[in-house]
């Protein structure tokens, strides 16, 4: 569970330098927000959680992302962050579906194995749709899975007893 804590902390990093600058972040309807004024960008406040938390559940994309991104640095283990991070990718966050797919690939399970490709080949499409170069890396994804998939005692073998990366609920 490190390695994942990890790899998701280095992509929420990475999408929070903009932020930093002082930029704002796109809607999936074209328009931009500003985001938090708390100091920290992945921090948001009260008020500013209560909207995200609408909009996302609302299918705003960006908008759960950055509830995810809160409760990372806020509430690191107590779910929400897992739970916010699923929305964001269902409602078609790039970055969260990367997330899911990693988080369940290194659980070690063959059926959360199997849930990662998924997640990667959704994430291809959305690349494939938006224009975005980053369908090669989803592709060289696909293909690391499936043979961790294939390889008898490898990380997704059904008997190497992996368990699942989202918590009960």
């Amino acid at each position: 569970m490190r390695t994942i804590a990890a790899v998701i902390s280095l992509t929420l990093a990475a999408c929070s330098g903009d932020q930093a600058a002082g930029k704002s972040e796109p809607r999936g309807n074209g328009e931009s927000v500003e985001l938090a004024t708390t100091g920290d960008v992945n921090k948001l406040t009260a008020s500013e959680l209560r909207k995200g938390m609408s909009e996302g559940a609302d299918g705003d994309a960006a908008a759960a992302f950055r509830v995810a991104r809160h409760f990372f640095r806020a509430e690191s283990g107590t779910g929400k962050f897992e739970q916010w991070n699923l929305i964001a990718a269902e409602n078609g966050h790039p970055i969260a579906m990367e997330n899911v797919a990693t988080a369940l690939w290194s659980s070690g399970d063959e059926f959360a194995c199997a849930r990662a490709i998924y997640w990667l080949r959704r994430l291809q499409s959305t690349n494939t749709q938006a224009g975005s170069g980053d369908t090669m890396e989803a592709e060289k994804l696909i293909s690391r899975v499936q043979r961790d998939m294939q390889e008898p005692g490898g990380k997704c073998d059904a008997s190497s007893g992996g368990g699942y990366f989202f918590r009960g609920g």
